[in-house]
């Protein structure tokens, strides 16, 4: 069974395809947050695809990524400030910015989900 996280959330168990007709009723902007049996947000069903309930931030890799030849990057849109999104990883990118304030400039955003790197280092998390 999976469990809408939102507001006015509805069980599903006994519906055929509940996750595209809870959708259509109970989506907001950044797609249906998803929970575990426990309760705990855990994935986000966002049209055809479904990704983590955290949001990827690899602000503190950028100068191992430079380091590596990285030279593209992309920013997922979500319902935040983008252009301060945008305007904070161009500062890193660019040199203007260390991590720490990149950083500390991502957190004053007001975000629904923590951040997290993990997947990238291959363990749970954000560190």
């Amino acid at each position: 069974m999976l469990r809408c996280a939102q507001p006015n959330d509805l069980e599903l168990d006994d519906r055929p395809d509940p996750i595209f007709a809870l959708m259509s009723r109970n989506s907001c902007a950044d797609g249906l947050v998803l929970a575990t049996l426990e309760g705990k947000p855990f994935l986000v069903a966002n049209g055809v695809q479904t990704v983590s309930y955290e949001y990827l931030n690899l602000a503190q890799e950028i100068p191992a990524l430079k380091a590596a030849g990285v030279t593209r990057y992309r920013l997922s849109p979500h319902s935040c400030d983008m252009v301060q999104v945008a305007n904070t990883f161009r500062g890193i990118l660019d040199g203007a910015l260390s991590v720490a304030e990149t950083l500390g400039r991502l957190e004053t955003l007001p975000l629904e989900a923590p951040f997290s790197n993990g997947f990238h280092h291959g363990q749970p998390g954000h560190g």
